[in-house]
């Protein structure tokens, strides 16, 4: 998916932004750091389409609110700093 971006008239200069889905601490449940703390970000705007997908609801980014990296990243220190291990990253092709 080509990035998303929108101008910030302070600067003049592109701000870089996704669509968020959802965020949420958890503890994750898969892979090699199975049974770890984690602070799971769902992103909006997969276009894959796959038939066994069980959150077809991320798949149109505009239904989404969208955040800077800066502010994604924040919320998720704000929110868990100490027990997080790790960010998967889901919701968007590669």
């Amino acid at each position: 998916m080509d990035e998303i971006c929108t101008m910030n008239s302070h600067f003049s200069q592109p701000r870089h932004v996704l669509p968020v889905m959802e965020s949420f601490y958890t503890i994750q449940g898969e892979g090699f750091h199975q049974g770890k703390a984690a602070y799971f970000i769902r992103l909006g705007g997969c276009d894959v389409g796959c038939v066994w997908c069980d959150v077809k609801e991320s798949w149109d980014a505009k239904k989404h609110p969208e955040y800077s990296i800066d502010e994604i990243i924040e919320k998720a220190l704000a929110k868990h700093l100490r027990k997080i291990h790790q960010i998967p990253r889901s919701g968007q092709s590669q």
